[in-house]
């Protein structure tokens, strides 16, 4: 299977299901398909510096980091993820990536991060909230940010919908991956409009 052979070249282990209480605001771990990080690359590259929210075991972060040579920030709150993504990160022997077990509304945003992960970490609530602290980061410090999501929820889309700062690029299927019809077997990618440009 294409997962377990991409682990094996990483030199890591993302692929075992680890159960742990996932609550109201908090989603199970899943990794996300290698053949789905593979249509994103084309949005990432050495100059990128990339947040994954809910990073698990660290998938996107190793397979970013030697694909295209970004910087990649792991961030996640189940302290025994985070501890696998660490573990991985020994055997991988790759730099530049770093794993945090935080809450992602209290962790500090750094003005040199450009693009954002996300896979249904956590709630519709807290994501609004999470969403709020990366815009503030731009205007902190303008730049360009883009933001990733696979496998959207339909909240996840409502949250996005009223953002008028959200300008959406891109709709990326990859239901042909998984022989599925399923609607959300997509990426959304979106970018923060420069300022200026808000008066719409």
């Amino acid at each position: 299977m294409i997962n377990k052979k991409m682990d094996k070249e990483l030199k890591i282990e993302t692929t075992k299901m680890v159960e742990y209480y996932a609550d109201a605001h908090h989603n199970r771990y899943e990794a996300t398909d290698y053949r789905v990080l593979e249509r994103l690359r084309k949005y990432v590259n050495s100059k990128t510096v990339l947040l994954d929210y809910g990073c698990g075991k660290g998938r996107v972060d190793f397979f970013f980091r030697k694909a295209e040579n970004a910087t990649c920030m792991g961030l996640d709150f189940n302290e025994e993820m985070i501890a696998c993504a660490k573990e991985n990160l020994k055997t991988s022997k790759l730099d530049n990536i770093t794993f945090v077990c935080a809450d992602a509304l209290e962790y500090p945003l750094s003005n040199e991060i450009n693009a954002f992960y996300f896979f249904n970490p956590f709630s519709a609530q807290i994501f609004q909230k999470v969403l709020h602290k990366i815009i503030g980061s731009y205007y902190e410090n303008p730049r360009d940010i883009l933001l990733f999501f696979y496998y959207p929820s339909e909240e996840y889309e409502i949250v996005l919908g009223a953002q008028d700062i959200l300008e959406f690029v891109e709709e990326i299927l990859v239901q042909d991956i998984f022989g599925t019809n399923n609607e959300r077997e997509t990426i959304l990618v979106f970018q923060i409009k420069k300022i200026g440009d808000n008066n719409n």
